[in-house]
């Protein structure tokens, strides 16, 4: 597993080719740089993300800025956002749905992995039990962190699964409540 060092209101992670990463807790001041994170990524990145092509992102980043109905981390390196994790509340405040997405120069270096473990140890102390994510089979980075995790995974479709992730550890009440 990977090691997170928190410091004083962030996380700093470093990745096996020696950089440094620094993952913190995003606020409503960072709502443009969010924007324009998601801008820069390629197509298959925001369908992977999304399940969909999304050009306007603006309602997206106010949702996982304000602290009613969500939060998100981000992953800089020198300054500028590489990665984000989010939750948006479904059931407040046991249920959240969950994303990751790392810019494709970034991956395979567990910044994701780094993200999970950061938006779970938020989620945990504001009470949300379980994540929940619609993935495709076809975003296999995805696929693994959700195994890492230990989640629960229920096809939904050829092309889709939706994922459950116990973060208490606690898979009982998975599957029951209100599930996106």
């Amino acid at each position: 597993m990977i090691r997170l060092s928190k410091l004083d209101g962030f996380w700093m992670f470093e990745t096996d080719d020696g950089y440094k990463i620094k993952i913190r807790k995003a606020d409503i001041n960072d709502r443009e740089a969010l924007i324009k994170f998601y801008q820069s990524l390629d197509i298959e990145t925001i369908y992977n993300r999304f399940l969909s092509v999304v050009r306007n992102f603006k309602s997206i980043v106010e949702k996982i800025t304000s602290d009613d109905t969500g939060f998100c981390v981000v992953a800089e390196f020198n300054g500028k956002i590489i990665g984000d994790g989010e939750a948006v509340f479904i059931e407040k405040p046991v249920r959240a749905e969950v994303a990751l997405v790392v810019k494709r120069e970034w991956r395979r270096k567990r910044i994701g992995t780094a993200l999970i473990l950061v938006l779970r140890e938020i989620a945990l102390e504001k009470g949300i039990k379980w994540g929940y994510a619609t993935i495709s089979l076809s975003n296999v980075a995805s696929l693994k962190i959700a195994k890492k995790m230990n989640a629960e995974i229920k096809r939904i479709d050829i092309n889709t699964v939706k994922v459950c992730l116990p973060l208490t550890g606690e898979k009982e009440g998975c599957w029951k409540g209100k599930i996106i």
